[in-house]
Order: C-alpha cells, then sequence, then structure tokens
C-alpha cells in the first residue's frame, strides 16, 4: 500500500470533521482557471472537498485517488456518485480516461504524499501526458521550513477544543527529504493515532521535475488570494504549462 493510499484509508472516516470546506478562494481561482468547456484532473480528489463545489459551477471535474475508503465517502455525496472517478497510484494515473485535460491540479501537499523523488517525477510525467498543449498543472505545497524541527523531533499543539485536543509529533529525516508525522487526537471517548508520511521537494526542485516533464513554471503564489510567493511564506502555489511538443 503506497503512503498516499494508506493516508486515505486511515482519515477517510474523519477527514471531512478535521478539514471541513475547500477554501472559497481556492474555489474561485481554479474554476476561473478551468471554464467549462473542457475536462479538468484532480489529483488526489478525497471526499470532494475541491471536485464538488467546482461541479457545481459548471466544471467537468475527472478525479483519482489511491484510497478507496475515500472515494467511498465521495461518491456518497450529493453529486458524488456523478463524477468519473478512478482508484489509481497518482504517480502513474494508469486507468484514467477522459483526456486530454486543460487543467489538472492537486492542493494540499498531497504531492508529498508519493513516497519518493522518482515518483514525484513519474506524477508529473503522467499528468503532462495527459494534458493538452498549454495545459496547466497547478500544485499546492508546504514551504519546507526545517527551523521548526528542534533536534529533528517537534511536537506541536493542532487543536485545543473544550473535549478535544489534537497533537503532531514529527521526525524529520533531511537527507530524504521525508517527515514522519503522526497526529494524536485525544477526546473523552479516546485515542487516535494517524500516521502520515511526507516526502517534501523545494520549489526549485519542483521545477525542474516540471521541465523534465516538458512544462514551466508560468507563476507561483503564496495563497489562494494570488500574493506574490517571497522569503518567509510559508506554501505555494505553483502554476505550470505545458510546453508545445517540438
Amino acid at each position: 500500500m503506497s503512503d498516499a493510499s494508506t493516508y486515505g484509508e486511515t482519515l477517510a472516516d474523519i477527514y471531512d470533521d478535521l478539514y471541513g470546506e475547500a477554501p472559497a478562494n481556492a474555489i474561485e481561482v481554479l474554476v476561473a482557471m478551468a471554464g467549462t468547456r473542457e475536462p479538468v484532473l484532480e489529483l488526489g480528489i478525497g471526499t470532494g472537498r475541491f471536485a464538488l463545489p467546482m461541479r457545481e459551477r459548471g466544471v467537468q471535474v475527472h478525479g483519482v485517488d489511491a484510497s478507496p475508503s475515500m472515494l467511498e465517502k465521495l461518491r456518497a455525496k450529493p453529486g458524488g456518485a456523478e463524477l468519473p472517478l478512478t482508484q489509481a497510484d497518482f504517480a502513474t494515473l494508469e486507468g484514467v480516461r477522459g483526456g486530454p485535460f486543460s487543467l489538472a491540479f492537486c492542493t494540499f501537499s498531497s504531492l508529498f504524499l508519493l513516497p519518493s523523488q522518482a515518483a514525484q517525477v513519474s506524477c508529473f510525467k503522467a499528468t503532462s501526458g495527459l494534458l493538452k498543449e498549454h495545459g496547466r498543472l497547478v500544485i499546492e505545497t508546504f514551504y519546507p521550513d526545517l527551523s521548526r524541527y528542534a533536534k529533528d523531533q517537534p511536537v506541536y499543539v493542532g487543536g485545543l477544543e473544550r473535549n478535544e485536543v489534537l497533537l503532531e509529533a514529527s521526525r524529520l529525516d533531511p537527507v530524504a527529504q521525508r517527515v514522519s508525522c503522526r497526529f494524536i487526537r485525544l477526546q473523552a471517548q479516546g485515542m487516535r493515532v494517524i500516521p502520515v508520511e511526507l516526502r517534501y521537494a523545494w520549489p526549485a526542485e519542483l521545477d525542474l521535475m516540471a521541465e523534465l516533464a516538458g512544462m514551466r513554471l508560468l507563476e507561483r503564489w503564496s495563497s489562494w488570494d494570488k500574493t506574490p510567493f517571497v522569503e518567509g511564506s510559508f506554501k505555494h502555489i505553483s502554476v505550470y504549462e505545458k510546453l508545445p511538443q517540438a
């Protein structure tokens, strides 16, 4: 089982409770880029936080996810059963139909669930192969801030409610560019441990992956409000364009 499918299988039943709805400004940006005439592809569609509101706006969203439990949750929602969905590793996108797509997008650092540089490069190449010429790929990831890891092993309080505490314990491997996280949810009825394994990449590394896949960087923002990406930004949204074949 891949890191991406493990994440989805572990979290599917509480994912929406933890993360809620997608940011409205993110939906606005993606809908404007997608239009309504051509299909688009979401990598790591999950429970449909992005896809369902985009579908309501007339966007033809196709989705791929490695987790059958996530896709089951999505299909059970209003409109979810009408979405073209593929269960697949999005490092390969094997079995995805409906292209070529004018837009592909991967949000919420889902790209970093792919466990190696090779898998991430494969994802860029597979996605490029499904895009039309001048089609765009939008990637949202956190910016790796290694200063937050005290002796490579921090613990943070991620949430503090009257009857619930969410802790995050992480261990950094800077050589492999991997972070092993355990989210610990403490409630009156018990404790739950949620494992997350991430392989992070720097923006310049992602740009090289895109170049290897026949794409180029168009824009990079620090938020869905299109604020410029600068030193100190904690995340980035990078927009790549597929170049015409020579």
